[in-house]
């Protein structure tokens, strides 16, 4: 995966990002200029326009590391068609069974 600085045109990065808030599945407006990336990434990712009609289709995207203690990255999807960009981000979930809770 080639490492990137800027992906896309000035109009396509001011888009802003749409992210579902953990539990409640709310969309919340994501302003990347807060976060600390550390690289980017280009890749594809799926995305599914219609949640009633799964039909998932490819779409550019980018995998995004973040700087600071806490690990955790990004998918940002750069879907064209859509007037948000939308984010997905994964952290570290503690098991059950991990040494971290005993």
């Amino acid at each position: 995966m080639p490492l990137i600085t800027v992906t896309g045109s000035k109009s396509q990065q001011a888009r802003s990002c749409l992210s579902a808030v953990k539990f409640s599945g709310l969309p919340t407006l994501v302003d990347m200029r807060e976060r600390e990336v550390q690289a980017r990434f280009r890749c594809q990712g799926r995305i599914n326009h219609d949640p009633a009609n799964y039909k998932p289709e490819w779409v550019p995207a980018q995998l995004i590391t973040y700087e600071g203690p806490k690990a955790m990255f990004s998918v940002l999807f750069d879907d064209l068609q859509e007037r948000f960009r939308h984010i997905m981000d994964f952290e570290p979930v503690p098991l059950p069974c991990s040494p971290s809770l005993s």
